[in-house]
């Protein structure tokens, strides 16, 4: 339900967003899956799984684009530079392109915010002494993003003293570390639809926010 979705997750974002210290630069990071199924099918692309869903997909693309840009525009509100990477997920391969490529093109005039289109299905970050990366989930284990990171960014990997890797996919929470990476799987906000309720799969909703100092160490996670 389109209209419950916004209802129940744009509060927590702003609830979120205003707890979070100011900081620097800020990153938006979309880790997969932010629109359900990806067309006008109501399944997921590969596997075919039926997916519940409400209305028309035009709807839910439009419905997606304006919480994004809205997340956008009240953290830009809060810090001085805003990074924004919507990875690809299993359930929206081709759509999360295209809102990124929205989005570029909504923040085009606006030097504060950097829309990054890049569609791999990995993104990493460095800022002073923290990289950071994130994935999906689907394409590799968590215990092998650490060596997917130090092979893609080696310089990055040999600058930085604290690195962290998200993932999503699994819905759950839990928290490795491996190599000196911690790699975390993270919830999703959503409820669960039909195909998920009839089978075994049960996990909470949150939503994250976690701030560095460029020294290489945690500020805030909330």
């Amino acid at each position: 339900d389109l209209k419950i979705a916004r209802e129940t997750i744009m509060p927590k974002m702003r609830q979120l967003i205003a707890a979070t210290p100011a900081a620097d630069e800020a990153v938006i990071l979309g880790i997969g899956d932010l629109l359900h199924w990806d067309g006008f099918v109501q399944e997921t692309p590969a596997s075919k799984h039926p997916l519940d869903g409400d209305g028309r997909y035009p709807k839910v693309l439009e419905t997606a684009l304006d919480m994004v840009e809205e997340t956008v525009e009240l953290v830009l509100a809060r810090h001085r530079r805003v990074t924004v990477r919507i990875l690809r997920g299993n359930h929206d391969p081709v759509s999360s392109v295209a809102i990124a490529a929205v989005l570029a093109r909504v923040f085009r005039a606006n030097k504060r915010v950097t829309i990054d289109k890049d569609a791999a299905y990995h993104w990493w970050l460095r800022r002073g002494k923290v990289f950071l990366g994130g994935s999906h989930g689907d394409k590799a284990k968590m215990r092998d993003l650490p060596m997917v990171m130090a092979h893609d960014r080696p310089e990055d990997w040999a600058a930085s003293t604290y690195r962290r890797i998200y993932t999503g996919h699994i819905h759950h929470e839990s928290r490795i570390e491996e190599g000196g990476v911690i790699v975390t799987s993270m919830r999703s906000p959503v409820a669960k639809d039909a195909y998920h309720s009839f089978n075994k799969w049960r996990s909470g909703r949150s939503v994250y926010s976690e701030t560095f100092n460029v020294d290489g160490s945690e500020a805030a996670t909330l």
